[in-house]
């Protein structure tokens, strides 16, 4: 009986593209006899798929788009019977074959999302003549390098304001103004946003709680019938377009703004593990926004809401300011890899999401996706004056 697995040469099994990763193959535990060992490494795995019905009056059908954007894909033999021989044995005991693959610089980073997923996977397997193959399969993760210190906009102070005539058609309670500000853009996992938030209240009602929620919004786009994309490919006619949005983190607290008053208060809300910002993938892009609610005391309390975009990266935003004092630690430049203690943290952690629900051809065994983490990265921001 042959066994056979896939080892990576980190502990995450996280990758950078652009850098040339070595691995080790295939545990034997008995006598074998064999043509080849073939050793795929397959990169593809971006699928954005969702269906959806038209109904006409003598008929229901339900027509299904897909999309497919292959990276890289190929295979290695790392293993074969002498030359001129068309069989050969491997001797009983464990061997390692290593291997090397290079990521292209253009990968997306892995994500799993709920209408389509991006997955990077090796494949081996053992070609036994008139026996079956034995094959086995690994996910590992993709992280691409996202420095916010290269996107001038990331350092840059943001602030949103709405205003709102609370209350409904001959029942309007009065006007309510909301204003968020963040002293940047930009942040990484591990890191927590700090946001002031100053409201005027001018209706007749109490303001008793706020509200806010770190979004994740993916785009996915699909064609009728499927269609394999490559990065600049224009969106044709037959494409059909979904936007999904989930919560990564929200958090509440209780206020009591009286009517005809105003209040300027902090708020930090902590950035769990999440795939990056991301879109140079032509099915599949990933953008966030922070979103801050006031509500009115009452039976039905009316509502007043803020949207803030905001960019996640890898590398933070480094001090700039002779006032600052926190020191970030940087990320390894060279392949993914496990931080060495002397850079402490990032480390990698397990997206908050957990595991894709999305299945393949192949099971993933639950595989969740690890994301560059910060775990000792304290708020950042000073207190932003009133304006």
């Amino acid at each position: 009986m042959a066994d056979i697995s896939i080892e990576f040469d980190n502990t995450y099994g996280v990758f950078v593209p652009g850098y040339e990763h070595a691995h080790q193959k295939h545990s034997y535990s008995v006598v074998i006899s064999v043509c080849m060992v073939p050793q795929y490494f397959s990169l593809l795995s971006i699928i954005s798929f969702f269906p959806f019905s038209t109904q006409s009056q003598t008929t229901h059908r339900t027509v299904t788009y897909s999309a497919t954007c292959p990276y890289a894909e190929g295979e290695a033999v790392v293993w074969a019977p002498p030359v001129g021989e068309s069989s050969g044995f491997i001797p009983v005991g464990t061997h390692k074959f290593p291997f090397k693959f290079l990521l292209p610089v253009n990968c997306a980073p892995s994500f799993e999302g709920t209408h389509g997923y991006i997955r990077y996977f090796c494949k081996a397997k053992i070609d036994r003549p008139w026996k079956f193959d034995h094959t086995t399969k690994q996910v590992f993760t993709v992280v691409p390098t996202f420095d916010l210190n290269l996107i001038p906009s990331a350092s840059n102070a943001i602030q949103s304001t709405q205003s709102k005539d609370t209350g409904f058609l001959f029942f309007k309670s009065g006007d309510i103004k909301l204003t968020t500000r963040l002293h940047k853009g930009g942040f990484v996992p591990g890191e927590s946003i700090s946001l002031q938030t100053y409201i005027n209240n001018n209706s007749s009602k109490s303001i008793n709680k706020i509200e806010v929620k770190l979004v994740e919004i993916s785009h996915y786009t699909a064609y009728r019938n499927g269609q394999t994309v490559t990065e600049g490919c224009p969106v044709n006619r037959s494409s059909q377009q979904r936007v999904h949005k989930r919560t990564v983190t929200e958090l509440q607290e209780r206020l009591d703004i009286e009517k005809g008053s105003d209040l300027d208060f902090p708020l930090v809300i902590p950035i769990p593990p999440i795939v990056p910002t991301f879109n140079q993938c032509p099915i599949i892009t990933v953008d966030y926004y922070l979103n801050v609610k006031a509500t009115t005391s009452g039976a039905i309390g009316s509502k007043v809401s803020t949207q803030v975009p905001i960019l996640i990266g890898t590398i933070p935003i480094r001090c700039t300011s002779s006032s600052c004092t926190t020191q970030y630690p940087q990320i390894p430049s060279v392949s993914p890899s496990v931080p060495s203690l002397n850079d402490a943290p990032p480390s990698y952690e397990e997206c908050v999401f957990g595991a894709g629900t999305i299945k393949d051809e192949d099971d993933n065994k639950g595989f969740a996706p690890r994301y560059v983490f910060y775990p000792h990265i304290n708020p950042s921001a000073p207190p932003l004056d009133n304006q």
